[in-house]
């Protein structure tokens, strides 16, 4: 589990894209109608390991700023980690656009890709403010909770 964290921290660019958006979709599985609780706990887990990545970042530590690259980081963690969960979460709002689709499919894309992109920016900033209040240890659990609750 240790070497599974340690990729994921050290992950960057699409992989880390990669591993946050399918985090967050695995994070609507919670939800109706499939109720998988286990699904939030890897998001979480998952967004606890990308927010240690982005505290420990080299470009984080590196240059005359140093926490910068890890805002920058950890804003672009949350908001493809919000972006999977939002996409996956909101699928059924395309359905909608649908039922009368001669008139209404041109705002498909608006309801299915706009919205959730929309939306991520919520979790983006979450985690932002997280990883300003990013302590080691189990702190940093309730560093993110109070980040995303607020």
């Amino acid at each position: 589990m240790r070497a599974l964290a340690q990729r994921i921290m050290l992950s960057s660019g699409w992989n880390r894209r990669f591993v946050a958006f399918f985090g967050g979709a695995a994070g609507a599985l919670a939800m109706a109608p499939l109720f998988f609780l286990p699904g939030l706990v890897i998001t979480m887990v998952l967004a606890t390991w990308l927010l240690d990545g982005a505290a420990q970042s080299p470009r984080a530590n590196a240059g005359a700023a140093p926490s910068r690259g890890g805002w920058r980081m950890a804003f672009s963690d949350g908001w493809w980690l919000g972006f999977g969960y939002f996409v996956a979460g909101l699928w059924w709002l395309g359905a909608a656009f649908l039922v009368q689709a001669d008139q209404f499919a041109w705002a498909l894309p608006l309801g299915v890709v706009a919205l959730p992109a929309g939306l991520a920016l919520f979790t983006a900033l979450g985690f932002v403010l997280a990883r300003a209040l990013w302590m080691p240890g189990a702190g940093r659990i309730l560093a993110l909770t109070t980040a995303l609750t607020f």
